[in-house]
This record gives C-alpha cells, structure tokens and sequence, in this order.
C-alpha cells in the first residue's frame, strides 16, 4: 500500500500537469482560433490571458505545496 507521502505527492504531479494544460490551452486561444470539430471558438486575447495566468497559478500552488511538505524522517 502506498504511503501517504507517495499519495500526496502523486496528488500534486497530477495538479501540475493539469496547471500546464490549462496553461497551454489558453495559450492557444490568446493566439488564434481553437478548432473543436465543427466549432470554432475565436482569438480572444483577454480570456486566453486570464486562463493561461489560471493554470500557471495553478500548478505554481502545487509546487509550493509540494515543497513545503517534508518527507517522512523515518522509511521502511
């Protein structure tokens, strides 16, 4: 069975992965058009940019909260 330090930090890998698509995603509407099949969603700078900040603050906050946490003194 996994330690709870494992779980914990699994938790938050698994956060900064989302954080960079996020990122990415609104990366890609800052720059241009999206394409979903048959939608378009058009450029828009402005919510690009706000969702873009959200998924970097994101992962950021997993990454502090990753290192603020110490590991297990004593280990099997």
């Amino acid at each position: 069975m996994a330690s709870a330090y494992r779980q914990f930090r699994w938790r938050c890998i698994e956060k900064i992965i989302a954080g960079v698509a996020v990122a990415l995603a609104g990366l890609a509407l800052l720059l241009g058009d999206v394409g979903l099949g048959a939608i378009t969603i058009p450029r828009s700078p402005w919510a690009g940019g706000l969702i873009a900040a959200a998924g970097v603050l994101y992962s950021a906050a997993a990454v502090v909260a990753l290192r603020s946490r110490r590991k297990p003194s004593v280990s099997r």
